[in-house]
């Protein structure tokens, strides 16, 4: 019985995940106290960019890898910002920004736009805001290219399409016009000359060559409902919507199970390892267990599984790794409020970043 909830419990947290949630609880009791999201190190290690949430304000900020220094790059009054993801070269950020109109005890996401902005706060730019197509839609989910030059996101309205945006040029493409599919998340393959990608009602995922101009569907055992090609381009690691994880040969389309459940599954740099969010049990007469999330390392090599956070009752969530892959960025409320933690990659060592953090423009 215990597996079944554990189960159920993953199944409907990686849902809301992958979905875009598009209303949110007006609490003023929650929002008053300052979140974190969205730790991501950047590609040369010097820097890490996260979001905070206080009261109404969403600020993007970056600070140093050794938390030195920080500084604010963009704030949003009453809307939100999600999602910091690096450039190959790590002078650029793209974000989410999302547009929330208030009606009381709810309030609605109405419009999402991909932003680009540079390291040091300068030439923000509305990605998506610039096509005409892609205007009221909800816009998330992006990935850079290998090269930096292009930038996969999904765009939603009555449909969710694939599309790809190339800076070069600004030319935007959509790769699924023609599907009746719900496209979801896309990776790139570690050349830049293929972008895989996933449909949330469909047993399948598609592999998009941008050499040739075109997809290959091939069979999946599971309806996907996350994506993640490998460092070295041989495989594509699936996330199903149920059960456990598995790897796909991009050779031959042949699938192979890890004994690995959990959520938001992100690659070590050098492909032997990954990082995953689990619950590492429950008590049935403890409801409290239901916050008690940890970060744990799967090795692919050894088929074994290892908790890095045991902290017992605290939320552990939303690991990055450094470049390098000896350590790993993320959030803990272990000592009653959420704030950026850094340890090295075996579980060692583990620091608070943003306890007495100098941070500049910070409100």
């Amino acid at each position: 019985m215990k597996s079944i909830l554990v189960s159920a419990i993953l199944s409907a947290f990686v849902s809301a995940f992958a979905l875009n949630s598009i209303i949110i609880a007006n609490d003023s009791s929650i929002t008053e106290s300052r979140s974190y999201t969205d730790p991501i190190w950047s590609k040369d290690g010097n820097f890490i960019a996260f979001i905070t949430i206080k009261g109404n304000k969403s600020n993007l900020i970056v600070v140093s890898a050794d938390g030195s220094k920080g500084e604010v790059l963009f704030s949003a009054d009453k809307d939100i910002l999600v999602n910091p993801d690096w450039s190959p070269d790590s002078t650029k950020l793209a974000f989410i920004y999302q547009k929330v109109q208030d009606f009381g005890d709810l309030k609605i996401i109405t419009q999402s736009n991909i932003y680009i902005v540079n390291r040091d706060g300068s030439e923000l730019f509305n990605v998506t805001g610039s096509n005409p197509e892609l205007v009221d839609r909800v816009n998330t989910r992006q990935q850079w290219s290998p090269d930096g030059n292009q930038l996969s996101f999904s765009s939603e309205r009555e449909n969710s399409d694939t599309w790809i945006v190339n800076f070069k040029d600004m030319s935007f493409k959509n790769l699924t016009s023609n599907s009746n599919a719900i496209s979801a998340y896309s990776s790139w393959s570690p050349d830049g000359k293929s972008l895989a990608y996933i449909a949330y009602d469909k047993t399948e995922i598609y592999i998009h060559s941008l050499i040739s101009e075109s997809t290959t569907t091939l069979e999946l055992p599971k309806t996907p409902s996350y994506l993640a090609w490998s460092p070295n381009g041989a495989s594509i690691l699936i996330q199903p919507f149920e059960g456990n994880m598995f790897l796909l040969s991009v050779a031959d389309g042949l699938t192979h199970e890890l004994n690995l459940d959990g959520t938001k599954p992100l690659w070590s740099p050098d492909g032997a390892e990954i990082l995953v969010e689990a619950l590492p049990g429950i008590s049935l007469d403890d409801i409290n267990s239901l916050s008690n999330w940890d970060i744990m390392k799967f090795n692919i090599q050894e088929n074994k599984l290892l908790n890095l956070t045991t902290t017992n009752t605290s939320k552990d969530i939303s690991a990055s790794w450094s470049p390098d892959g000896t350590q790993i960025v993320f959030i803990s409320d272990r000592d009653g409020f959420e704030n950026i933690w850094i340890m090295n990659s075996d579980g060692t060592g583990q620091h608070i970043l943003t306890g007495d953090l100098l941070i500049d423009n910070a409100i």
